[in-house]
């Protein structure tokens, strides 16, 4: 499907957005721009921001990215309460601490 490198550029430039504005609060302009691609190869990679979402969840989930999956606990996104219980507890316990 392409290069690695440059999908692994647009799944780390959507996660620091989503842990600076929130996974549902950034777009495929602001992605695009942060990994430094244009909008369409953002797009090849992630047709739908609904699939660059979950796919940012599903990280988040594997590299305890906390404020993500807090957040997707918050909304009841199905992959993060799927994920593992000590996940789970330790997003839940970083909305507590300030």
């Amino acid at each position: 499907m392409g290069s690695d490198k440059k999908s692994e550029e647009i799944m780390t430039a959507a996660v620091s957005l989503a842990v600076e504005r929130g996974y549902m609060k950034f777009s495929r302009a602001q992605v695009a721009s942060r990994a430094q691609v244009s909008e369409g190869l953002v797009s090849y990679y992630y047709s739908e921001m609904a699939n660059l979402r979950t796919e940012v969840v599903r990280y988040a989930i594997r590299h305890n990215v906390l404020p993500i999956v807090a957040a997707a606990l918050v909304t009841a996104h199905p992959l993060a309460l799927e994920a593992p219980l000590e996940v789970r507890k330790l997003a839940a316990e970083s909305l507590l601490t300030p």
